[in-house]
């Protein structure tokens, strides 16, 4: 089964945490890793190889840590992926190994083309696409649950809604699935799509 190690999906989130803050801002290996849930070692090892791909920078001292190196806008998750984890390929044929089997393969196609599918998708995703998915999709998920407090709130005698409040909350939730993953455009969702015609 094809997985994203930790590797890269941690990196992906600190990076997305990072962007979330102004871009002067420095973080210390302990802010980082109390708002991931990981060891300052970890995160360490993670920073050592981002930095190292120029995805971030570092100050020394007192008052010093990492920061962003570029702009969220021009680190595709792709990126980031490829740094920590290496070629994004379904298959290790299509790898540094080698197959003897390669000349007659029937299905090498299938997995070369797998590969590039799930390649593009991520390369059209920004860390703030990501970031700003995010916060849709928290916003979102805030609009509901004030809505539907609201609806509890709102009620005839009886405890029964009072007209037009079910509704309201049902225009919330529609208004909520529509904001979710504003970044992800109708390219992105073929993309994925035709990743899962594949299997």
């Amino acid at each position: 089964m094809v997985a994203i190690s930790s590797r890269g999906r941690y990196s992906v989130r600190m990076l997305v945490f990072m962007a979330s803050a102004p871009s002067s801002r420095v973080f210390t290996k302990q802010e980082i890793a109390e708002a991931e849930g990981l060891s300052q070692a970890y995160i360490q090892q993670l920073m050592t190889t981002l930095k190292a791909a120029g995805l971030v920078g570092s100050h020394r001292g007192k008052a010093g840590g990492f920061f962003l190196a570029r702009d969220p806008e021009t680190i595709s998750v792709a990126e980031v992926l490829r740094v920590t984890e290496g070629p994004l390929v379904l298959s290790p044929c299509l790898g540094v190994e080698q197959c003897d089997r390669e000349a007659g393969c029937p299905t090498q196609w299938l997995w070369r083309q797998a590969g590039g599918l799930l390649d593009s998708f991520f390369s059209g995703i920004s860390i703030a696409d990501v970031r700003e998915s995010h916060r849709a999709l928290e916003e979102s998920d805030q609009g509901v649950e004030a809505a539907g407090a609201c609806c509890q709130l709102n009620t005839r005698d009886g405890g029964l809604p009072a007209p037009g409040a079910t509704v309201g909350r049902e225009k919330a939730v529609a208004d909520g699935r529509n904001k979710r993953y504003p970044s992800l455009t109708q390219s992105h969702r073929l993309d994925f799509a035709r990743i899962c015609l594949l299997f």
